[in-house]
């Protein structure tokens, strides 16, 4: 169970990488369904799904994060992979087109309910 002051992490990740075995079959299904779990189990836990039926779009330029602290004096900080490295974002203006670029994707993706079926469904499947 979660402590009352548990960092809030929501995740969302595209649909192909239910379907790519990772460490072999045995070793995903158990890391779909312990991604269903936490879902299901943990409230400061969101696991979103961004299906295929989203298409190509602007937003899938590359892996980030946004790492946000609950003390005002602690700055915001953007952290984007890349081939050729990885960059931490400060400024408000990079932060804030990283928020909306992640509102974007947010739309787009399944509802956590509906993440859960299809994250479940692929582990029930031969994966």
């Amino acid at each position: 169970m979660d402590r009352a002051d548990a960092p809030r992490l929501q995740v969302i990740f595209d649909e192909a990488v239910l379907h790519r075995p990772i460490g072999g079959e045995e070793v995903m299904r158990a890391q779909l369904d312990a991604l269903v779990t936490a879902g299901e189990t943990r409230p400061s836990v969101t696991i979103q799904v961004l299906p295929y039926t989203a298409a190509a779009h602007a937003d899938l330029d590359g892996r980030f994060t946004i790492l946000s602290y609950p003390d005002p004096a602690d700055p915001d900080i953007a952290y984007v992979e890349g081939t050729m490295g990885d960059v931490y974002l400060e400024s408000a203006e990079e932060i804030a087109k990283h928020r909306d670029r992640f509102e974007r994707i947010v739309k787009r993706a399944l509802s956590p309910e509906e993440s859960a079926h299809l994250i479940a469904k692929a582990a029930r499947s031969s994966l």
